[in-house]
């Protein structure tokens, strides 16, 4: 972290004890007044005989000129970010070394004073931050960790002082540190901290708050402000970097929290400021977000609804619906599609969009998915005794893929359960493919390789559909009932399902309608040589039970003559 400067003697003894940097006061005339324990070190400078040195005692003679232009700037500009140069200067043991001097000024009554931040660049062993500090600061940036924030946020807090905090996010290091290594991504976190502490102002410090983030502090509530420096650092850290010869691009975005407007201890504001941070990465890279007590109201939501989702799982509260899935040809019954619902047992039946959102976002998506593919699979296989001709389609999750197993998972799930692979329609959405390209297309070439189907659902309404048809091992797609529904009176929807279905047929897909509602939009489809179709006019989701009364023991009756046959099906 580092400390600027403060508006009271007091402040900014508090402030910069905590900094790992050394820390000067001075007033106009470069008269040093105060110092930290660090400079005491590192300058040999005792205080009791400070207000009487000057600080150009301290500087390489060459640099007088530039001290005082840095000087001169953070006189002119006493709000804004800190004026910083390098230059050399003279340590306890004689010696030189160079350092990044920032500069930034208050006032005391009618005087000016300045702050100094003194940075070693060298790697002096002189530098090197006290014994019991050491502990609570980055290694990477020698900025201090989230403990040391708390500890110093909490006595500013207590006192009512008015701050403001603002959560910095990054985007972009870890496909650094996956493509160049851990050793550039450290030297653009290094490259981060010091174009960060350009905007330490007067009354403000800088933390490391996590892997990718970072926290300022600074001495103003005022929300027109905090959002100027927010749009600020973006720019600044949208600027490009160079490490080894390679040019480097950061995004980031910005969460505020003031006290005591938002909060009163140091939890409060840091996790406001993040809750600010999250809202505004929905809207892009570059975005700055004032915390809304509405924000902790949605997360509170959230965590709760977290908590229920994992009873659910634990407590066998999802369910499984099953809707039919018809050849339009003969609108024969040619299989299922497993739908997710739950139970809940207060708020009773959950439509999908009241939970599905939250679940594909969490980390239980996969162990969920996980279950639905082994219950779908075990239901199909005690339907296939009588209609061995059945197949079951099963969406995924996103979270499926991300450990990498899941053809070996899909696999153990169908030896589990005597299906052959066949059997089994593994859909997809367009847009977890271009989450994670390269991981998913491995997986999905072993699914495929097993004999697996796979299909891309609700096609036409993600992103770059044609390159996936090109590039994905796909035997199916799905047209997303928004075109099948509006048909009968969108001449645009008609002509988008008529080139999806000759499309896919000259790329050798079996290609599905969904939505259809009517007879009149069944026939249509049939005439336009549609494979297969499913939806209302076919039939609902349904409990296993009435799958098989609606649905199996009627196509028996009718195309096999089995009377009154018992299906078994689990769930019921």
């Amino acid at each position: 972290m580092e400390v600027a400067a403060t508006a009271s003697a007091e402040t900014f003894r508090n402030r910069s004890a905590i900094s790992p940097n050394a820390v000067i006061s001075c007033d106009a005339r470069k008269t040093i007044l105060s110092c930290n324990a660090v400079a005491e070190q590192l300058f040999g400078l005792r205080p009791e005989v400070l207000a009487g040195p000057s600080l150009h005692g301290l500087i390489d003679p060459h640099d007088h000129d530039r001290v005082a232009d840095v000087m001169h700037a953070a006189l002119s500009r006493p709000i804004g970010p800190a004026a910083s140069h390098v230059v050399r200067m003279r340590m306890a043991d004689g010696t030189w070394t160079s350092v990044m001097l920032h500069c930034t000024c208050w006032s005391e009554g009618q005087e000016p004073r300045l702050g100094v931040v003194i940075q070693n660049m060298a790697g002096d062993p002189n530098s090197a931050p006290r014994p019991d500090a050491s502990a609570h600061l980055d290694t990477v940036t020698g900025l201090i960790k989230l403990e040391r924030l708390f500890d110093a946020l909490g006595p500013m807090l207590d006192s009512g002082q008015e701050i403001g905090f603002i959560a910095i996010g990054l985007a972009g290091l870890s496909d650094i540190s996956n493509t160049l290594g851990h050793v550039a991504s450290d030297m653009v976190l290094r490259e981060v901290s010091r174009r960060l502490q350009i905007f330490v102002p007067g009354a403000g410090f800088l933390a490391r708050t996590g892997g990718e983030e970072f926290g300022l502090v600074v001495a103003t509530r005022d929300p027109i402000a905090l959002a100027s420096y927010g749009r600020d650092i973006n720019l600044l850290l949208a600027e490009p970097s160079w490490v080894d010869g390679h040019e480097i691009r950061l995004g980031s975005c910005c969460g505020i929290a003031t006290a005591p407007d938002h909060a009163r201890n140091p939890d409060d504001l840091v996790g406001n400021a993040e809750l600010a941070l999250e809202q505004a990465r929905t809207s892009g890279w570059g975005g700055v977000s004032l915390y809304v007590p509405q924000l902790r109201a949605q997360a509170v939501a959230r965590r709760l609804a977290l908590a229920d989702l994992h009873r659910a799982l634990a407590e066998n509260q999802f369910e499984i619906d099953y809707q039919p899935q018809v050849r339009l040809s003969d609108q024969s019954l040619i299989g299922a599609e497993a739908l997710l619902r739950w139970r809940h047992p207060l708020r009773g039946r959950l439509s999908p969009a009241d939970f599905l959102p939250l679940l594909e976002s969490s980390s239980l998506a996969a162990d969920v998915g996980n279950w639905v593919l082994d219950r779908a699979c075990s239901q199909v296989a005690l339907w296939r005794r009588t209609r061995p001709d059945l197949g079951i389609s099963i969406n995924l999750f996103a979270g499926q893929f991300q450990s990498g197993n899941l053809p070996n998972i899909v696999a153990q799930t169908m030896a589990r359960h005597g299906l052959p692979a066949d059997a089994v329609e593994i859909e997809i959405t367009e847009n977890i493919v271009l989450d994670r390209q390269d991981g998913v297309l491995q997986q999905m070439l072993e699914l495929r390789a097993l004999g697996v189907r796979m299909s891309f659902d609700d096609f036409g309404t993600g992103f770059a559909s044609l390159n996936l048809l090109r590039n994905f091992p796909i035997s199916h797609l799905k047209i997303d009932k928004s075109f099948v529904q509006t048909a009968r009176s969108s001449i645009k929807d008609q002509t988008i399902i008529i080139s999806l279905i000759g499309m896919g047929h000259k790329l050798g897909l079996k290609v599905t309608a969904e939505g259809i509602e009517n007879a009149k939009i069944a026939q249509w489809l049939l005439k336009q040589k549609c494979d297969q179709g499913q939806g209302y006019f076919f039939g609902k989701p349904c409990s296993p039970r009435e799958f098989v009364d609606k649905y199996l023991n009627d196509a028996e009756e009718r195309r096999e003559g089995i009377v009154n046959s018992k299906i078994k099906c689990i769930g019921i």
